[in-house]
């Protein structure tokens, strides 16, 4: 065995509230992908996010690059889960800005990679 390269993976600690939890855990059961589909099920993400939320207000998690990307995959769904309070302007701003914060920091996770490991 020959180490090559250490690789650092950068995380980010975010704070999540009852109502964006229960709107990414909705998104997720209506979900075209069964991966996104499994992250509201017992031992998915989603699923570990809504017990903390419900216990121990707010849910705070630390992601990495993949977790996000799944978040923001999920988040996808918002358009059609959502629709009618998109078009209604119901819909809650914070949740309204999930999908677009989630990409948000994937790039700045990406930035941060690409700084750690030239």
């Amino acid at each position: 065995m020959k180490l090559q390269k250490l690789i650092y993976l950068p995380e980010a600690r975010v704070e999540f509230d009852a109502e964006e939890v229960d709107a990414l855990f909705e998104a997720a059961r209506a979900h075209y992908d069964p991966l996104c589909r499994r992250q509201s099920e017992e031992g998915g993400l989603l699923y570990g996010m809504r017990n903390q939320v419900e216990y121990y207000p707010p849910a705070e998690m630390c992601l990495d690059i993949h977790k996000v990307d799944l978040l923001a995959k999920v988040a996808e769904q918002f358009e059609l889960v959502f629709r009618k309070e998109i078009i209604n302007g119901t819909i809650s701003p914070g949740v309204a800005r999930i999908p677009f914060e989630l990409r948000q920091l994937f790039d700045k996770l990406n930035t941060e990679y690409r700084r750690l490991n030239p």
